[in-house]
């Protein structure tokens, strides 16, 4: 039977298509699959937050929330990693939390021992473990400065078997990305001249005065009296009204906070991991 090749979203093409071309070069240096991964029952795969050399929890937060990003239906769910994070830091082993056990392993064998596995996935409600290692996060400075990006991918079931793994590494040249990546621009924002709010009215800060959006003060736009004093003010003055933006997501904060060469390393990795990625039908439910 001829094996039908998936339709990938527009997103993902652009990917690939940055992979093979500024993005050069991308080398996948290694793809293991387990011959018995069709037996695995995978409903619900809990992303963990990936480890780290340096322990910098933004390119951790960063790397585990791509991964969903582009692997959105392999014929499972996906746990995100900041619900992983939260619940496995609070469960504590010996003499630390579950997460650091997990991200110790990850750091030193690539994935968690058969103990952690259960302890996690139980915990989780998770049939399987995705775990992600950075095994390299540098620039090298220089007339065109170079990014080098290397990621270990490990997909493993619940009682820690091995059930797919793969190296690899994106080496680019910072300039080259500028000029050919085009990353989605800030949202727009209220713009209009400073307002203060009236001494001792809700969302007044200390001082005197509300900020514009993505500034930081004690007056926020983002909700409470602040937002809506702003907001009658505008139109009270008859200043055209625009839509009050809403504050950052955790996961929007965190891909600002990574520079936008390494965002596009890590995007033409995990493009190139696509077609490498064991997806399969969805099990059919018992009944």
């Amino acid at each position: 039977m001829k094996h039908k090749e998936p339709k990938l979203p527009l997103a993902l093409l652009c990917a690939l298509a940055l992979a093979s071309t500024a993005a050069r070069p991308v080398a996948v240096d290694q793809v293991w699959t387990n011959r018995d991964i069709s037996h695995a029952r995978l409903r619900l795969v809990a992303v963990l937050p990936a480890a780290t050399l340096t322990g910098d929890p933004t390119v951790s937060h960063y790397v585990a929330a791509r991964w969903r990003t582009f692997f959105p239906d392999p014929g499972f769910d996906w746990i995100p990693a900041s619900e992983c994070r939260e619940k496995l830091r609070s469960a504590r082993v010996g003499k630390g939390s579950l997460l650091d056990a997990a991200v110790e392993q990850v750091e030193r064998a690539g994935q968690t021992d058969e103990s952690t596995s259960r302890a996690a996935s139980r915990l989780l409600g998770a049939d399987g473990l995705l775990l992600l290692r950075v095994d390299r996060w540098e620039r090298q400075a220089g007339t065109r400065d170079m990014i080098y990006v290397d990621l270990t991918a490990t997909l493993v079931d619940s009682a820690g078997t091995r059930l797919w793994r793969s190296a690899g590494r994106c080496h680019i040249e910072s300039r080259a990305i500028r000029g050919n990546v085009n990353l989605p621009e800030p949202s727009p924002g209220v713009r209009t001249e400073r307002v203060s709010a009236p001494a001792g009215s809700p969302g007044a800060s200390a001082s005197g005065g509300t900020n514009a959006p993505g500034a930081s003060s004690g007056g926020n736009l983002s909700g409470g009296g602040g937002a809506g004093f702003f907001k009658d003010k505008l139109v009270r003055d008859g200043l055209r009204q625009t839509p009050m933006p809403s504050p950052p997501s955790v996961a929007e904060s965190e891909e600002a906070a990574v520079p936008p060469d390494f965002r596009a390393a890590v995007d033409s990795l995990l493009a190139a991991w696509v077609p490498r990625f064991p997806t399969r039908p969805r099990p059919s439910d018992p009944r």
